[in-house]
C-alpha cells in the first residue's frame, strides 16, 4: 500500500494521500482491531508529509462503508476531487458495495495494477476490459469517466501472507516487507501470533 501511494503521488500529483483503516469492514471477517491497525499505519507513514492517517472510520458506528467515508471527506475538503486507490483484486467486489451507483459519482477510482494474470485470467486479457465486465451494471459501461488505472509497480505483498509467516515463526518473517517500526510493533504486542489453548 506505501508503494503504491507513493506512485499514485507521482502520476497524479496529489496533495495527500490518506490512509484510512476500516473499523468494521462489510466484506471482511475475523479482522485485527482497528486499534492496532491504526497504530501501525501511523508508524508506517511517519516522516512522508503528504501522508496522512485518518480515524474517520472508528469514530462511526456500524459497518464502515465507503461511500460515507467519501461523503465525509466531501464535507472536510468541499473544494477538491478525492479519488479512492483500490487495487485490482477488489473490482469484482465493487458491485456489492453500499451505494455505488452513488459512490461512483462522488469520487474518481485509481486502479492500482496486483497480479494481472490472476485477475484477468477470463477475462478480455487487459485492465479495462476486466473492469467493464465487472463493472457495467452500476456504470452503463461508461468506466473511463469513473476509473483511471495507476501504472504501478506490482508487488505481491499480501496481509495475508504477513501473517502466515508470521503464524509459522519464519526467521526475518516480515523484515523486507514492512517498515522497521511496524515489525517491532507486531512483535512487541503479539500480533498474528496464535497461543496455545490450555
Amino acid at each position: 500500500h506505501l508503494i503504491m501511494a507513493q506512485e499514485a503521488v507521482e502520476a497524479f500529483g496529489f496533495d495527500e494521500v490518506i490512509f484510512i483503516p476500516s473499523a468494521t469492514p462489510p466484506h471482511k471477517i475475523d479482522v485485527l482491531s482497528v486499534y492496532h491497525r491504526l497504530k501501525m499505519v501511523k508508524l508506517a507513514t511517519e516522516g512522508v508529509d503528504y501522508f496522512k492517517v485518518s480515524n474517520v472510520e472508528e469514530k462511526r458506528e456500524g459497518p464502515s462503508y465507503t461511500y460515507d467515508t467519501v461523503m465525509h471527506f466531501r464535507e472536510e475538503y468541499p473544494d477538491s476531487e478525492i479519488s479512492w486507490l483500490i487495487g485490482t483484486d477488489s473490482i469484482p467486489e465493487l458491485k456489492t458495495w453500499y451505494k455505488i451507483k452513488e459512490l461512483v459519482h462522488e469520487c474518481q477510482f485509481i486502479i492500482a495494477e496486483r497480479d494481472p494474470y490472476k485477475f484477468y485470467k477470463g477475462h478480455s486479457g487487459d485492465m479495462f476490459g476486466f473492469i467493464l465486465e465487472e463493472c457495467e451494471e452500476f456504470t452503463n459501461g461508461d468506466i473511463t469517466n469513473y476509473f483511471k488505472p495507476l501504472v504501478n509497480s506490482v508487488v505481491e505483498i499480501s496481509s495475508t501472507d504477513i501473517r502466515h509467516r508470521i503464524e509459522k515463526e519464519e526467521k526475518y518473517a516480515v523484515k523486507f516487507l514492512v517498515p522497521e517500526k511496524v515489525e517491532k510493533y507486531i512483535y512487541d504486542h503479539n500480533i498474528y501470533r496464535y497461543k496455545p489453548q490450555d
